[in-house]
């Protein structure tokens, strides 16, 4: 599947979120 297959809110609600949980998590346990 290329990139161009992707449709963006899928990026929005899934790659997003997780970059920020994993940066939250990273926060609380350094």
């Amino acid at each position: 599947m290329g990139v161009e297959d992707i449709p963006e809110n899928f990026i929005d609600r899934f790659v997003l979120p997780d970059t920020l949980i994993a940066a939250k998590f990273q926060e609380m346990h350094p």
